[in-house]
């Protein structure tokens, strides 16, 4: 048993790591190099004399003792972040915090952002991400970007801002541009997967109307970024949501041979009602209300 706890910097780097499910990820939210969160966390697995971490080309994942740490570790930091925040709630009162998904923040909101920035310099907001629905129980967050809701709606604002829409993506001249003949040679070529949800595939064919397509087969990766960015490198193909390949598309990083299909699903913007005269938030709301307004759909 620890009489002292290990390296609080060990901590940190683990449970950013985890929650992020990446190495990369998590230097880049603590401003450090790579290698550095590595030490850390392979300095925390010593003093621990267990693995916390599994790595693979496509991230990392938590080990049993891993998770059960994380659990634990996560609720701890964010009660020493909340403290920080009382003792400085003069900072805290200007900055808000906004979740989103991390791809839809590195793809969509970032390559926007500025715009936001340039007509509201007063207003600093920081990010955070998830993997599943918006938490606004801990009283952290103040907006959230998300196509999943929270169970408890009746204290939340709901903003619709736009339908998503899917297909598969490619880099070009994987496939042929010819739709029946992309379909036809979709059933030989390694489709590519993301964790963060499994049935894409399934449930594109589903709105494509294709009867049989085999959905269970190619390679699964930790985030749809690395799994855009897998298809981008002519490892095979994926299917990209419009939002997230937007701009790939327009560039020609990514085609979409067979086109894009209407999903089930529709991005909101979320936030505590209680905040509605908030005009920081007002003012962000009416600036990404701008930003889907110019923003065009397939």
């Amino acid at each position: 048993m620890f009489r002292t706890l290990p390296s609080l910097n060990g901590l940190r780097a683990f449970e950013a790591v985890a929650r992020l499910g990446s190495f990369s990820a998590a230097a880049d939210e603590l401003h450090v190099t790579y290698g550095a969160v590595s030490r850390l966390v392979k300095s925390l697995e010593g003093q621990l004399e267990t693995v916390l971490l599994t790595r693979s080309r496509q991230g990392a994942a938590m080990t049993g003792p891993g998770a059960q740490l994380h659990s634990r570790l996560r609720p701890a930091l964010e009660l020493m972040r909340v403290g920080v925040d009382e003792i400085s709630a003069g900072e805290a009162a200007r900055t808000l915090t906004l979740s989103c998904y991390g791809t839809f923040l590195m793809r969509w909101l970032m390559p926007r952002f500025h715009r936001f920035r340039e007509s509201h310099p007063d207003i600093d907001i920081n990010f955070t991400t998830y993997n599943d629905v918006p938490d606004f129980d801990d009283r952290t967050t103040d907006l959230a970007i998300s196509t999943t809701l929270p169970e408890k709606m009746d204290c939340l604002t709901l903003v619709p801002l736009f339908d998503e829409f899917c297909g598969p993506v490619c880099r070009p001249g994987f496939l042929s541009s010819d739709r029946t003949q992309a379909l036809l040679q979709l059933s030989d070529v390694t489709i590519l997967h993301t964790k963060t949800r499994l049935s894409a595939w399934a449930d594109w064919a589903e709105a494509a109307e294709l009867r049989g397509f085999a959905v269970n087969r190619g390679e699964t990766f930790e985030h749809f970024y690395f799994m855009l960015q897998a298809a981008a490198s002519g490892l095979g193909v994926a299917i990209g949501p419009h939002a997230l390949v937007a701009d790939d598309l327009a560039s020609g990083q990514l085609v979409a041979p067979m086109g894009l299909v209407a999903s089930r699903r529709r991005y909101h913007l979320s936030y505590q009602t209680s905040a509605e005269r908030d005009s920081r938030i007002l003012d962000f709301q009416n600036w990404l209300l701008h930003e889907v307004q110019i923003f065009e759909n397939p």
